[in-house]
């Protein structure tokens, strides 16, 4: 990776110092997918009371935190590699963002599981949450849909917030320079595309305002990055806290010979039985654009299947809510030409369980997409995504 930047930067006449191409590399190694991990983990506890309510922040927090911030890191690396210097604030910036909206989340959560008993408060984290996965200032202007979505929070308040948090870290200055940075505002700029690459005539002064410019982008990109994963990690440690998944976890365990009981010819005979049928489905209530999901009605009519449906339908939830604003639009598109609140599938997860030759039980899954909707590559992969996860969560369980 080293001799990447090495060699952008001699081809423009300039070679970075080791210190700075060093950084880069240390930059570059920092991984967010334990936290990351640890977030889903806590999915499925928030698909009903008592921990409902910290759904949504989970999945901003995976969302904007590990998602958007891996994409954002990989641009600004290359950028970095191509030598766009003058580019690479705009990604800073958006990282630098995702920080601050986190640690505001991080407050939130801290306030709402401190007070308890305080139903204003648990009545301002939902709608905060509400702000915070549905606001945008996009909709209430064009009106699409008529999805009566909130207005979008202003993140120079979560600025102002991470400003206080870390006064030594000067958050709210820095800011202002990434934004002079990616404005249109001559002074600043003019500084460095002045410097004269080509003909490698660099005054010492004029490189090491250079390398400062440089460095300045990467102490922003290093600590933003950084203050992520720590939001991520107190962010779980919060949740964790609230949900207490050991004493929520359903317990009372169906004997597998109990739970399959109906099953056991046909188990003997080798054929599969389907036993657990997720659909995700569009839907179009009362002018608000959503997602439904739809827990098959197997025969099995006990907590435990219900309890196991509700877990392994957070991955197709969650599969719908990563999907694109693009596809998103296709789908609303397709709504409006459907009769009002009918539900239009888009694919759904099945869990089969097959008796294999030696006795032992195996568990597979599969994933149907509807025709229309197989031409969106983001509905195929998320579907995948989904197949993937709902085979994980049911290996994971004890049908002992």
């Amino acid at each position: 990776m080293k001799d990447g930047f090495k060699n952008s930067h001699e081809k423009s006449g300039m070679s970075l110092p080791p210190s700075i191409l060093k950084r880069i590399e240390t930059i570059n190694l920092i991984d967010l997918s334990t936290e990351a991990d640890n977030l889903t983990s806590l999915m499925p506890f928030c698909l009903y009371d008592p921990c409902a309510e910290l759904g949504s922040v989970l999945a901003y927090s995976y969302k904007m935190g590990y998602l958007k911030t891996v994409e954002a890191k990989a641009c600004s690396f290359n950028l970095m590699k191509m030598d766009f210097w003058l580019s690479n604030p705009m990604i800073v910036r958006q990282i630098m963002e995702i920080w601050a909206s986190l640690y505001e989340v991080e407050k939130k959560i801290l306030k709402y599981i401190n007070n308890p008993e305080n139903s204003q408060e648990r009545e301002n984290f939902i709608n905060y949450s509400k702000t915070l996965v549905h606001g945008t200032r996009y909709f209430t202007e064009i009106k699409f849909g008529d999805p009566n979505f909130p207005k979008a929070r202003n993140i120079l308040t979560a600025i102002g917030k991470l400003d206080k948090g870390f006064p030594e870290k000067k958050i709210k200055r820095n800011y202002d320079i990434l934004c002079e940075m990616c404005h249109p505002n001559f002074p600043f700029i003019s500084l460095m595309v002045n410097l004269d690459i080509q003909s490698k005539a660099f005054g010492e002064n004029l490189q090491q305002t250079y390398f400062n410019f440089i460095n300045l982008q990467l102490d922003l990109l290093e600590s933003s990055i950084k203050g992520i994963k720590t939001c991520l990690y107190n962010i779980f440690e919060l949740c964790n806290k609230k949900i207490d998944p050991e004493n929520n976890r359903d317990k009372r365990l169906t004997k597998f010979e109990e739970l399959f009981y109906d099953y056991s010819e046909d188990l003997l005979k080798g054929d599969p039985i389907k036993l657990f049928s997720i659909r995700a489905d569009a839907v179009n209530e009362s002018g608000r654009i959503g997602i439904s999901i739809d827990i098959g009605k197997l025969p099995i009519d006990n907590e435990f299947h219900r309890n196991v449906s509700q877990q392994l339908a957070q991955p197709v939830k969650f599969a719908i809510d990563s999907l694109s604003y693009d596809t998103k639009l296709a789908i609303s598109s397709k709504i409006n030409k459907f009769q009002k609140n009918k539900p239009i599938p888009i694919f759904s997860i099945d869990v089969f369980l097959v008796m294999d030759d030696d006795g032992k039980s195996l568990w597979y899954t599969s994933a149907f997409i509807d025709k229309w909707a197989s031409k969106f590559e983001d509905i195929v992969q998320n579907a995948l995504y989904a197949r993937e996860k709902c085979l994980e969560i049911i290996c994971s369980i004890d049908f002992s």
